[in-house]
C-alpha cells in the first residue's frame, strides 16, 4: 500500500509553493526545477525556469531541466519497488523458516560439535540479517518519504545514493539465499553431514522433504568421499564403513515410519472401541429410560386401582 507521500507525487497534484526553496540566482522565485546533469553544477542544483533558460542563453552551465516532482517520483518508484523486493525475500524466509525450523535446528545443533564453531557462518544468522534488512530499508524508506514532503530532491538522491547502495548490496547477498534446496543446505552445514551427527528426537520431526533432502545430501557426502579415497584396501574398508552407514541412516527413516504407520494403526483401534464404547452406552440410556417410563406407568396404574377401591 502507498502512502500518503507515495500518492501525492503519483498525482498531478500542484506543488505546495511555500514548501519550496527560492532559486538560488537570487531573483526570489520559487526554484520548481531540479538539473538533472550529472555534471557539476556550480554548486546550485534548483532552479527557476527563467534562470535556468537564461544560464543556457548565455553558454553557462547545459542543464537538464526537470520538474522537482518528476525528479522526486521517478526516485520513489523505484525505491518503492525496491521496497517490495525486500519484503517479498522476507515473507519467503520467514516461511522457510517455519516449514524447515527443526531441520535447520538439527543442523544448527550439529555445528556445535564442529571446531571454530563460533567462526562458522550459519543460516540462522542469515535469517536474522534478512530481518533487520527488512526492519531497517522501511525505516530508510519512511525517511525518503518525509524528504518528498518537502520537494528535497537533492536530500533523496544523497540518500539514495549512499544508504540505498549499501542496502541494495545487502540485499543481492541474501537474495541468493531465497532458494531453500540441498545446495543452500550443503553450502553451510557441509561438516556437519560429513559428520557422524545424529539428534533422533529432532530427526523424528523431519518433514518428508526434509528427509528425501538429507537422504541425498548424505549421498552427496558419500560420493564426495568415495572420490577423495584412494584405490588400495584401507580406501575399499572405508567405502564399506560409508555403505554401511548409509543404510543405517535408510533403515533408521524405516524404523521412524514403521513406528508412526503402528501408532496410527493404535490411534484408529483406540477410535473404534471409543466409538463402540459410545454405542453401548447410548443403548444403555435407552434401556434405562424404557424402564422407568414402565415403572411410571405402573405406579400410576396402581394408584388408580387403590383411588377406586377408596372409593367403594
Amino acid at each position: 500500500m502507498k502512502s500518503k507521500a507515495m500518492d501525492t507525487f503519483s498525482l498531478n497534484q500542484r506543488m505546495d509553493m511555500e514548501k519550496l526553496q527560492d532559486c538560488p540566482k537570487g531573483c526570489k522565485i520559487k526554484a520548481k526545477y531540479y538539473c538533472t546533469n550529472p555534471t557539476p553544477c556550480n554548486g546550485f542544483r534548483y532552479f527557476c525556469e527563467s534562470c535556468a533558460q537564461k544560464e543556457l542563453s548565455e553558454g553557462g552551465h547545459p542543464h537538464k531541466v526537470t520538474s522537482i516532482i518528476k525528479v522526486i517520483r521517478d526516485c520513489m518508484n523505484i525505491e518503492d519497488a525496491k521496497k517490495n523486493e525486500v519484503e517479498k525475500l522476507y515473507v519467503k524466509f520467514c516461511e522457510n523458516e517455519h516449514e524447515h525450523s527443526k531441520f535447520i535446528e538439527f543442523f544448527e545443533k550439529g555445528l556445535i560439535i564442529l571446531p571454530e564453531y563460533d567462526r562458522r557462518k550459519k543460516l540462522s544468522d542469515q535469517i536474522q540479517s534478512v530481518r533487520q534488512l527488512n526492519d531497517d530499508f522501511a525505516k530508510y524508506f519512511s525517511s525518503l518519504e518525509e524528504l518528498c514532503l518537502d520537494y528535497k530532491a537533492q536530500e533523496i538522491i544523497d540518500k539514495i545514493e549512499n544508504e540505498g547502495v549499501q542496502f541494495e548490496e545487502i540485499y543481492q547477498e541474501l537474495v541468493q539465499l531465497k532458494q531453500f534446496d540441498q545446495d543452500l543446505i550443503w553450502k553451510y552445514y557441509s561438516d556437519v553431514i560429513q559428520s557422524d551427527f545424529s539428534d533422533q528426537t529432532l530427526m523424528s520431526e523431519f518433514t518428508e522433504q526434509n528427509w528425501n533432502m538429507y537422504h541425498n545430501l548424505c549421498r552427496r557426502a558419500q560420493n564426495e568421499k568415495i572420490a577423495s579415497l584412494g584405490q588400495g584396501a584401507s580406501g575399499i574398508d572405508r567405502i564399506g564403513q560409508l555403505e554401511a552407514k548409509f543404510d543405517k541412516i535408510l533403515q533408521e527413516n524405516e524404523n521412524m515410519k514403521s513406528e508412526n504407520q503402528q501408532l496410527k494403526y493404535t490411534v484408529s483401534l483406540l477410535e473404534n472401541q471409543i466409538a463402540l464404547l459410545n454405542g453401548t452406552l447410548k443403548q444403555i440410556k435407552i434401556q434405562l429410560q424404557e424402564k422407568n417410563q414402565v415403572r411410571q406407568s405402573r405406579a400410576g396404574q396402581r394408584q388408580n386401582e387403590i383411588s377406586s377401591l377408596a372409593e367403594t
